[in-house]
């Protein structure tokens, strides 16, 4: 299972300068609920590849 504290999602983000899940949601096209809710529980390897996309990092990169 992994969880944000296994990634580097918040770090990434700050270095794009996306300060919110949010913002972060519309650049990935999702509702931000869905992503928080992701966030918050247990994040697949689905949740991940538009978010590395985003953040122009491979999978491994996010992943502490």
């Amino acid at each position: 299972m992994i969880t944000r504290k296994d990634t580097n999602i918040d770090l990434l983000m700050a270095k794009k300068g996306i300060k919110r899940d949010k913002d972060l949601a519309r650049i990935i096209n999702v509702e931000a609920s869905l992503l928080s809710k992701n966030l918050r529980k247990s994040i697949t390897i689905k949740t991940l590849e538009p978010i590395c996309k985003a953040l122009n990092v491979s999978l491994k990169e996010i992943l502490k």
